[in-house]
């Protein structure tokens, strides 16, 4: 099976993550402005991600309306493990470094995509095509980062 690589690039503020192969356009992630709901389009392939900081988030194919996956809720963002169940099978999002800009995803033990960066841009190499195991990483990354800026200024505000 042939590795695909992406690249991804967010400004600072923006709500939209664009996902590139080469300079080709092929995918982004939206959220809504104070949510956790996420549209996400990969190669084609469009689906919702619907949670909450402290609640599961549920995934569905936008074709279908079917969902097609749950992640479970990683509170805070404390741990680097985040476990998910896609289409039946468990999948997890995991943390290689302690600054969190290296993760993976494997599947059944196996790992089958690789991310590095950080809030605004990075590389992912993966060697499966699945669009939604892609995407799923790309969230449990946004989600993370999201959480950070929402758990800091409340911590700042508390701290007035």
């Amino acid at each position: 099976m042939s590795q695909t690589t992406l690249n991804w690039k967010r400004g600072w503020f923006s709500n939209e993550t664009n996902i590139y192969r080469d300079t080709e356009r092929v995918g982004f992630l939206d959220h809504e402005t104070f949510s956790m709901n996420i549209s996400g389009q990969l190669l084609g392939k469009s689906f919702t991600f619907k949670g909450g900081l402290f609640s599961d988030t549920h995934i569905f194919d936008d074709e279908t309306n079917q969902e097609v996956g749950v992640i479970k809720n990683n509170v805070l963002g404390l741990s680097s493990k985040t476990k998910a169940t896609i289409n039946g099978e468990e999948v997890v999002c995991q943390y290689t470094n302690i600054w969190q800009t290296r993760w993976k995803i494997t599947v059944k033990g196996q790992e089958v995509a690789r991310f590095k960066g950080s809030n605004t841009k990075g590389t992912l190499t993966a060697d499966t095509p699945d669009p939604l195991l892609l995407l799923m990483g790309f969230y449990v990354s946004n989600y993370i980062w999201i959480s950070m800026v929402v758990f800091t200024v409340i911590f700042l505000v508390v701290i007035r």
